[in-house]
């Protein structure tokens, strides 16, 4: 049944293109509901074209548990993906940690995880795709057939053909996990020890690190476990009062426990409650109301911006922890998926101008001194610190190709800058740092380049190329009009 749905939907998908293409309308995007991107730039593309809508396309259409393999469509939510593989003792080598993002989304938009120093981004662990292509044909790509747009898919953001569906690689893990917290003087002395131990025999299934200022670094590794000590303390994340996971870590760094175990399920999704701890914004009253003001009114005078956003913004930067009271009362509209939805119905560049939320991927031996320089001028903690296995796939646009580089490290800034600067100054700023590193961004959030500074970084022709051979240069949008600031 669920096959024969899916057949019907991609028919109809199909003829709809086909229509399109033949009433010449060209840029064609994906429609959505408002709200329902884990993208954090606005999407001003859409209104320069036409939308094809494959919301209902969300069914798992197969579980092959002997084989290890799960084929979902494009908007099944990783919520939805563990669901399904989880009963059987299953789960994709990486699971993105937002319980909202879609298996298209994840794809596209080059997404990774703690375990990704093992099995690189979550395309990394898929077997094929059905595409449709810009001149309405379907086919399947795999690392042997049509190889050049398997790899290429990743990071492209769409523009290269439309997911119908995925197959993706199952692995065998346990209902627990096993965390373990270890702490350091510094971010240096906790990358040299996260690329240590990703290098080992039997490194950690999951690893990463979050940087709470520069004396203080907490390392937290992850493996299955089957039958814990009874002795063992539980961090149970299941409650909506439950501390958000960042303050649990930072609480292991202060006491005597090192371990603990976390239900699978709320591993896999840890940071998903309070989108790592951008929801934690909420306590400040103040930027709570400039916020309401500016937005309803679209202005605040310079006086009333002056009491209340003082030129030094230290006092918001600085993270706080959200106590029992906000937690009971406010847990359950602190998931990412409504925190996104409240961003992009409410003021997009508003979080812009005053947030930095960005991903850098960066050589290892290069990751510390990024880090620092990112704590010295801007303030922003915690920083995310994720390793990450390169790929030498043709995957141009994918954060994590790199030719040369062993490991990277995926440096999460998800906060606000101490100084009263434009969030265009701070993202330009700091992609520019990254680039002179040997690093890539993620491109789901801002970037503040022009067309010509882009193609520095990236390979323009190799692009087009993959663009005039699967029919997608008069059809969809490309990647510079959907990723950089217009």
């Amino acid at each position: 049944m669920r096959h024969q749905q899916h057949e019907e939907a991609i028919d109809s998908l199909q003829k709809e293109l086909i229509e399109k293409i033949k009433k010449q309308h060209a840029h064609l995007s994906l429609s959505r509901s408002a709200g329902a991107s884990n993208t954090v730039r606005e999407d001003a593309y859409r209104h320069q074209g036409h939308a094809l809508d494959i919301s209902s396309m969300d069914r798992i259409l197969e579980v092959d548990a002997e084989n290890q393999v799960v084929k979902v469509e494009p908007r099944v939510t990783m919520e939805q993906l563990v669901a399904a593989t989880l009963p059987h003792g299953l789960v994709p080598p990486v699971v993105p940690e937002f319980r909202g993002i879609t298996v298209g989304g994840a794809i596209n938009g080059a997404a990774l995880e703690s375990t990704s120093h093992r099995y690189g981004q979550f395309n990394d662990c898929c077997l094929s795709y059905e595409v449709l292509l810009g001149d309405g044909a379907i086919i399947r790509v795999t690392p042997d057939e049509y190889s050049d747009l398997f790899y290429g898919i990743s990071g492209a953001y769409g523009t290269l053909g439309i997911i119908l569906s995925a197959e993706i690689r199952l692995i065998p893990t346990e209902q627990q996990m096993l965390l373990t917290y270890r702490r350091f003087s510094s971010s240096e002395e906790a990358i040299t020890f996260m690329s240590e131990m990703t290098a080992s025999e039997s490194p950690p299934e999951g690893i990463e690190c979050l940087v709470f200022n520069r004396s203080q670094a907490m390392v937290v590794t992850a493996d299955p476990i089957r039958k814990p000590p009874a002795s063992m303390p539980r961090f149970n994340m299941s409650w909506s009062n439950s501390p958000w996971y960042y303050q649990h870590v930072k609480k292991r760094s202060r006491g005597k426990i090192k371990q603990d175990v976390i239900a699978t399920e709320e591993y896999l999704f840890r940071h998903d409650r309070g989108a790592f701890w951008m929801g934690a914004y909420a306590l400040h009253p103040r930027l709570l109301l400039l916020y309401c003001i500016e937005h309803l009114f679209g202005i605040v005078p310079d006086s009333i911006g002056k009491l209340l956003f003082p030129k030094d913004k230290s006092s918001f930067a600085k993270l706080k922890y959200p106590g029992l009271l906000f937690r009971t009362f406010a847990g359950k509209i602190m998931g990412s998926k409504t925190l996104y939805a409240i961003m992009h119905k409410g003021d997009e560049k508003w979080f812009a101008d005053n947030f930095c939320i960005q991903d850098y991927y960066l050589p290892a031996e290069k990751t510390a001194e990024f880090c620092n320089y990112v704590l010295g001028t801007y303030g922003i903690t915690p920083l995310w610190l994720c390793p990450m296995k390169p790929t030498k796939k043709p995957q141009i646009l994918s954060p994590h190709y790199h030719e040369r580089a062993s490991l990277l490290f995926d440096v999460g800034i998800y906060g606000m800058p101490k100084e009263m600067l434009p969030g265009s100054h701070t993202v330009r700023d700091l992609d520019l740092l990254c680039y002179r590193m040997g690093g890539r961004k993620m491109l789901y959030s801002y970037t503040y380049f022009n067309e010509e500074e882009f193609w520095k970084y990236y390979d323009r022709d190799a692009y087009q190329i993959l663009r005039e051979r699967y029919f997608a240069d008069s059809i969809f949008h490309d990647v510079v009009s959907k990723v950089l600031e217009q």
